[in-house]
């Protein structure tokens, strides 16, 4: 089970990565925002 588990991790990484670098961006522009951490 926790092999499975690592390899989707991995997998949903990837978009993850791509999607906080979208928020990153947004969240500079609102400032303190930007110090929070971004769940999806």
């Amino acid at each position: 089970n926790s092999g499975a588990y690592s390899t989707s991790s991995n997998t949903a990484a990837k978009p993850t990565k791509k999607a906080t670098k979208r928020a990153s961006v947004s969240n500079k522009d609102m400032g303190s925002s930007a110090n929070q951490p971004i769940v999806i």
